[in-house]
């Protein structure tokens, strides 16, 4: 039987990686949030914000302090999984803003 790269090699260990604490003060979710808006591009936050309103998903960006991998989610992620760290670390822009 193979095991699928992005599985654990440790059983449990997935719930461990899964249940990683996602509180961070407002000043880290604002650099993650312009970390966000200059990966994608955009202009300004306001427009990562415009963007994330008038779409069906948004852009979302990993929490974590070692990774700012970006990847669009539906715009009420608050704990999408990263591709990257293999967590369940990814917000949206809207989440990060505190619009929803």
């Amino acid at each position: 039987m193979h095991r699928r790269t992005d599985e654990p090699a440790v059983p449990g260990e997935r719930h461990k990686l899964m249940t990683r604490d996602l509180s961070y003060p407002a000043h880290l979710r604002q650099e993650k949030l312009r970390t966000l808006m200059q990966t994608e591009g955009f202009e300004s936050e306001t427009h990562v914000l415009q963007a994330a309103i008038f779409a069906s998903v948004s852009r979302a960006i990993c929490l974590n302090k070692e990774c700012s991998h970006t990847a669009p989610m539906e715009s009420d992620q608050a704990r999408g999984w990263c591709e990257i760290c293999h967590t369940n670390s990814m917000q949206s822009a809207l989440i990060l803003a505190g619009l929803l």
